[in-house]
């Protein structure tokens, strides 16, 4: 799931309660809180590849396998995406 979809409903409820007012800056992001966002996204990301090609070193491929390690590696990528929402929204 993208940023897009919640950035037009939002654009959209500021265009609907504040409208052409004068002197209204329009909807905007802080620029300080991107840059975080970035670093955690791409170290994470870093951090799976780096796990997907030990996966196919040595189970032969990214996906599937033996059970327990299945789902140690299914668990493991479901725990770098929690990281990074609830790092992101800290």
């Amino acid at each position: 799931m993208g940023l897009g979809l919640p950035w037009v409903v939002a654009t959209l409820f500021e265009s609907s309660e504040y409208g052409d007012d004068v002197g209204y800056e329009g909807y905007y992001v802080p620029s300080g809180s991107l840059g975080f966002n970035v670093v955690v996204f791409s170290s994470l990301a870093v951090v799976c590849l780096a796990f997907l090609m030990f996966r196919r070193y040595y189970v032969g491929g990214e996906l599937g396998g033996s059970g327990p390690f299945r789902t140690f590696s299914a668990g493991f990528l479901i725990s770098l995406w929690v990281t990074y929402i609830v790092l992101c929204i800290m």
